[in-house]
């Protein structure tokens, strides 16, 4: 009698298990590790090509990393699953660095890193040409946290721009002279004592041109001539260009130039103290406004009509020149279709 309730109980548990009822059996993913075709597998009769992409949707879709295993690239499937589902202990499953220098772990933990705007991620990628500060920088700028710039490594060839860039992007972002003074701290590997003052000033300027303040630029003493120059010509104020010192005479006589040519101003001009610079002023003015007329403004204006009748295709104006050999030149490109 026992030994027919023991074949009952197994015919029993035999029908359930066909039936799909014993719920203790390995999951979909461990399913298709071992080749086992479900009828909920979507991806069994999909191409070579095809069947990757599937398993990362699947897999995704299901909830469920492990069915990367099965791909043809597990390492690509866990990158492109872990980035979508924004969790980076999936990372961690990804064995080779295939994906030239930066290996697909890398470039898992980064793009999580870069999207979430949580910073952990970082300290588990490998430095391998400045990955690690790359991840730091970009988190930092995204989060506008320039603390995570002091974190980036300095090992790296590259990290000195990397630090330096960091810093400056975020001061950009927030207007913040704060974030110039942490850059100004900064000991950089590589660097001289007198480049914290340089890459601080460097980076007040920027802000400086931000908020077109001239006032921040006043006690510069390494970027004090192009702060003001920036400012003064996007703001087309010649004013300034007077504040450049005078041993910057190339600087302020540029500025001059830039503003007579943003605003067709000859008479700005005048106040370049560089002869050549000043005739070139003359000269780009006069072609910007059409006016050859301006070329009498310099004492030997033969260059000056030969470039306005060359491009303007004004010959009246070759007939201003009085060096034979320009004259003939200019009239020549001024016929020119």
């Amino acid at each position: 009698m026992e030994e027919v309730k023991y074949l009952f109980a197994l015919l029993a548990m035999t029908i359930l298990a066909f039936s799909g009822c014993i719920t203790d059996k390995p999951g979909l993913g461990e399913n298709i590790q071992q080749g086992v075709q479900t009828k909920n597998d979507p991806c069994v009769e999909k191409g070579l090509y095809e069947k990757d992409g599937c398993y990362v949707k699947f897999a995704i879709e299901s909830n469920d990393p492990d069915i990367c295993n099965t791909s043809i690239s597990p390492d690509s499937c866990y990158t492109q699953v872990a980035q979508a589902m924004k969790k980076p202990e999936l990372c961690e499953k990804i064995k080779e660095s295939t994906d030239f220098y930066r290996g697909y772990k890398n470039s898992c933990l980064l793009a999580i890193a870069e999207s979430t705007g949580f910073p952990e991620g970082c300290e588990k990628i490998s430095n391998d040409y400045g990955r690690k500060g790359e991840c730091f920088a970009k988190v930092a700028v995204a989060g506008k946290d320039a603390t995570l710039c002091a974190k980036i490594p300095q090992e790296w060839s590259g990290s000195y721009n990397d630090i330096k860039n960091c810093y400056n992007d975020i001061a950009k972002l927030t207007k913040d002279m704060k974030v110039c003074d942490m850059l100004g701290n900064t000991e950089l590997k590589g660097s001289i004592p007198l480049e914290k003052q340089y890459n601080k000033e460097q980076c007040y300027a920027s802000i400086a041109a931000l908020n077109q303040d001239p006032s921040l630029c006043e006690n510069m003493e390494y970027y004090h001539d192009s702060c003001y120059e920036k400012i003064a010509i996007e703001t087309n104020n010649q004013q300034l260009c007077g504040k450049i010192r005078n041993d910057s005479a190339i600087t302020q006589s540029r500025c001059f130039s830039e503003i007579a040519l943003n605003t067709k101003n000859e008479e700005i001009c005048g106040n370049i103290i560089v002869e050549g610079v000043k005739n070139g002023c003359y000269t780009q003015v006069a072609i910007a406004k059409a006016d050859s007329a301006i070329c009498a403004k310099i004492g030997n204006a033969d260059d000056c009509y030969s470039q306005y009748g060359s491009q303007k295709r004004a010959s009246e104006a070759c007939e201003k020149i009085k060096d034979p050999e320009k004259k003939k030149l200019c009239s020549y490109n001024a016929a020119l279709d």
